[in-house]
C-alpha cells in the first residue's frame, strides 16, 4: 500500500510539473515577438518542456525585410494592429517593390494599415519623414483611411518640385469607393495650370501630371488607379491592368504640398473627397511595365487584408 501511494504521488507531481512547464511555454510563445533587435513573428519561437527543465529550441526566424520590418514597427509604435499573416503580406510587398525597381521610385508610401489614425499616417519609405498630418478627422480603421467630402485631408508635408519633377514623376491611390467624388490627392499650380492629381469623374478616373490636360481612365472607381510620367511627351493613366498612353507635354512643377483626401489649390485645401483609400504611392516617373507590377502587388495586399475590391 506504501509503495501504490508513492506511485500515484510521483505520478501526480509529474503531471503538475508538466503541466507548469506547458503554461509557462505558451507564455513565452505569446510575449516573444523580437530577439536581438530582430522582429519576430510569434509563432516563429518555440518554448520547449522537458521533464523538470525548460529547454529552448532554436529560432526558426522568418526575418522581414530591414524596410518592412521598419514600417512594421512604426505602425504599431502608433497604436496599428497588425497579425503575422498581415506583417509577412507587407514584407512581400516591399520586397516585390524592390525586385521590381519600383521602391528607389518611391518618395512616399502609405499602406494605410493597423486601423488607426497613427497607423495611417506612417510613410513605409521612410517612417517618420513625410508621415501624413491628418486634418479634421477622417475615418480611420482596417479599410484604409475615408474622407467626408466636406473638410477632411492629409498633409504630406512635403512639396512637389523635390518629389515629383517636371519629366519624371508618377502618383497613385487605391480607391475602394465605386462613386467617389472630387480629388483622391492632387496640387494645383494656377499660375502655370500644371497639376498632379487623380480625381473623380463620372464612372472614370481622370488626371493631371506636371501638365494641365486631362488624361481619362474609363471604368468604376473603385479600383487601383496610377498616372506616371516618364518625360516631357510621355505619360500614362492607368485603372488595374488597364492603360491609356498619351504624349501631352509637360508644362511646369507644383511648387505646393500634395494632400490626400482633396486638391491643395495654390496652397489652400479644397476638392474634398468621400473616398475610402487603402493605398497611396508618390514618386518619381515609373514605366509602363512597372506599372503592371505594381496593379499585381497592391492588388495581393489589399487581398491579403480582405478590404480587395
Amino acid at each position: 500500500h506504501h509503495a501504490k501511494r508513492q506511485r500515484k504521488r510521483g505520478t501526480a507531481r509529474r503531471a503538475h510539473t508538466q503541466s507548469r512547464h506547458h503554461a509557462f511555454s505558451q507564455s513565452s510563445l505569446d510575449q516573444a515577438d523580437e530577439r536581438d533587435g530582430v522582429l519576430l513573428p510569434q509563432s516563429r519561437v518555440t518554448m520547449l518542456a522537458l521533464g523538470v527543465s525548460i529547454a529552448s529550441q532554436p529560432l526558426v526566424e522568418m526575418s522581414y525585410d530591414a524596410d518592412a520590418a521598419a514600417g512594421i514597427a512604426a505602425v504599431e509604435a502608433a497604436g496599428g494592429t497588425l497579425t503575422d499573416a498581415e506583417k509577412t503580406a507587407c514584407d512581400t510587398f516591399i520586397r516585390g517593390l524592390k525586385t521590381q525597381s519600383i521602391w528607389s521610385k518611391c518618395a512616399a508610401l502609405y499602406l494605410f494599415v493597423g486601423g488607426t489614425e497613427g497607423s495611417n499616417s506612417v510613410n513605409w519609405k521612410t517612417p517618420g519623414t513625410y508621415d501624413i498630418a491628418w486634418v479634421n478627422a477622417p475615418t480611420h480603421n482596417g479599410n484604409g483611411v475615408t474622407g467626408n467630402g466636406e473638410s477632411t485631408y492629409g498633409e504630406t508635408g512635403f512639396d512637389l518640385v523635390s518629389v515629383c519633377p517636371q519629366n519624371n514623376a508618377h502618383i497613385s491611390a487605391y480607391c475602394r469607393t465605386s462613386a467617389a467624388t472630387n480629388a483622391l490627392l492632387g496640387a494645383l499650380d494656377t499660375a502655370t495650370s500644371a497639376r498632379v492629381e487623380i480625381f473623380c469623374g463620372t464612372n472614370l478616373a481622370r488626371g493631371r501630371i506636371n501638365d494641365s490636360t486631362v488624361l481619362d481612365s474609363a471604368g468604376d472607381l473603385a479600383a487601383f488607379h496610377l498616372l506616371s510620367r516618364t518625360a516631357s511627351n510621355a505619360r500614362f493613366i492607368q485603372r488595374n491592368a488597364t492603360q491609356v498612353t498619351s504624349t501631352t507635354a509637360s508644362v511646369a512643377t507644383i511648387p505646393y504640398e500634395l494632400t490626400i483626401l482633396a486638391r491643395n489649390q495654390d496652397g489652400t485645401p479644397n476638392n474634398f473627397t468621400d473616398a475610402n483609400l487603402a493605398f497611396v504611392s508618390v514618386g518619381t516617373g515609373i514605366t509602363t511595365t512597372q506599372g503592371l507590377a505594381l496593379n499585381t502587388l497592391v492588388t495581393a495586399l489589399q487581398t491579403a487584408f480582405a478590404r480587395n475590391v
